[in-house]
Order: C-alpha cells, then structure tokens, then sequence
C-alpha cells in the first residue's frame, strides 16, 4: 500500500516538473522516480570511471571504457 506525501516546493520548481510530467506523460511519481534514478546511475558512472587509472590498458578495458562513455552519452541526450 502506497501512502501519499506532501512536500513544499517552489512554484518555478513545480512549473518545471509539471512541464517534464506532462512532455513525459508521466506521474509526479514517475517522473520523480526517473530523476532520482537518473542521479544514482551518474554516480555509479562517475565511481567506475575513478577507477579507470587502476585498470590495466587491455582491449577488454578499452572496450568497457568506450561503452561507457557511449551510455553516458545517450543518457545526457535523454535526460539532460
């Protein structure tokens, strides 16, 4: 069972997310949703690429690396 929440935002912030609602065909919820996800998956991206320095300069690294970057890249065309 769902329990609905109430948070205080301001009327530019709501204006912006009712415009991403309505573009997306979304809820609130989903739409909420798919930004906080969007924010995890920029980290997880920015951690693996931390690591990149400590990775041995093999074909199977170099590959990683490209698709790597190759998501980041259509996640930014998405999202951003």
């Amino acid at each position: 069972m769902r329990m609905a929440k109430t948070i205080m935002i301001a009327d530019k912030t709501y204006d912006k997310l009712k415009k991403m609602k309505e573009t997306q065909h979304m809820s609130f919820t989903q739409l909420l949703e798919s930004l906080t996800t969007q924010d995890e998956r920029k980290q997880r991206y920015e951690r693996i690429l931390a690591l990149k320095g400590t990775w041995k300069d093999t074909k199977e690294d170099r590959e990683i690396e490209k698709e790597i970057k190759e998501g980041w890249k259509k996640w930014t065309k998405k999202y951003a």
